[in-house]
């Protein structure tokens, strides 16, 4: 069944993304608030819930086995949410550097269990420098909004070059892959690659980790806890995400003056790093138990 449903979710995501690049190219093209609202939209009903079993994933790791422990364990998760967000604010820049790279590491377990980690980071380098390419300036104004600071284009030109290079390795990435037969793969690559450097960075993000990464983390995690009922799944998955969405509300009625593109975009990005940070910790240290020692 969960190959089936793997199945699923790549066949969705690459439908969607040929179907947004036709519809980009030849169609009306979304303003950045509507762009905003999907992301919010589609994060609100994949991108959280796929790390809303975390504390049913430590405790099937006996992180806990007491409801104290739960209590002390959802303490120091949003204790680390929390401090991770501070950190935003006080060090922007070195901040937004350090969430590419953790997003580099973490979306190559993507590819990485089928195709090895070292394509798995090729690809996620590439899934997250790619869009700089084509999009340098929507990518300056993206970086601006979140650290509060001025980014000039020359900036960027590192990241621009990288982007080149990974696009290299990753067109001859898909012809290996599609050679060895990992043929799924090698046509996620390329719609990959095909919505980064066709679609507007806010949209290329929501159907990315929001059609592909979030669905096949939570999909995983679901397999591992053995959820096999719709209905038990849920209950496992709203109390979190519930509260998440509360936390946001409460954070747009109290920000009333900042502008609403402003406000969601730095709600959106910053708070996924916040809740990033304890995730991946969480997934590091479980991929730690399943590694012998040597």
């Amino acid at each position: 069944m969960s190959l089936v449903l793997q199945k699923i979710i790549s066949c969705t995501f690459i439908a969607v993304s040929i179907s947004m690049i036709i519809l980009w190219i030849y169609g009306s093209q979304l303003a950045l608030d509507h762009q905003l609202f999907i992301l919010l939209l589609l994060t609100i009903l994949t991108g959280i819930p796929h790390g809303a079993l975390d504390a049913h994933i430590a405790a099937h790791y006996n992180l806990y086995s007491t409801k104290f422990g739960l209590i002390l364990f959802l303490t120091g998760y949003v204790a680390i949410a929390l401090t991770s967000m501070a950190a935003w604010w006080i060090y922007p820049l070195s901040t937004l550097t350090i969430f590419l790279l953790i997003s580099i590491w973490h979306f190559s377990g993507d590819w990485s269990p089928s195709i090895g980690i070292f394509k798995g980071l090729l690809i996620s380098g590439m899934a997250v420098c790619l869009p700089a390419l084509n999009f340098t300036e929507e990518v300056r104004q993206i970086f601006m909004l979140l650290t509060q600071s001025v980014i000039h284009l020359y900036q960027l030109q590192e990241l621009v070059y990288i982007s080149k290079g990974l696009l290299i390795c990753c067109s001859f990435l898909i012809v290996q892959l599609f050679i060895s037969k990992h043929y799924t793969q090698s046509i996620e690559v390329l719609c990959l690659m095909g919505i980064a450097l066709t679609l507007p960075p806010i949209l290329y993000f929501a159907i990315y980790f929001c059609i592909l990464h979030s669905p096949k983390h939570l999909l995983k995690n679901i397999s591992l806890l053995n959820l096999q009922k719709f209905k038990i799944i849920i209950l496992s998955i709203w109390p979190a995400t519930a509260a998440v969405i509360v936390i946001g509300l409460i954070l747009v009625l109290i920000n009333t003056t900042t502008p609403p593109s402003v406000l969601l975009t730095q709600l959106i990005f910053i708070g996924l790093f916040g809740l990033t940070i304890p995730h991946m910790l969480l997934i590091e240290y479980t991929r730690s138990l399943k590694t012998p020692s040597t």
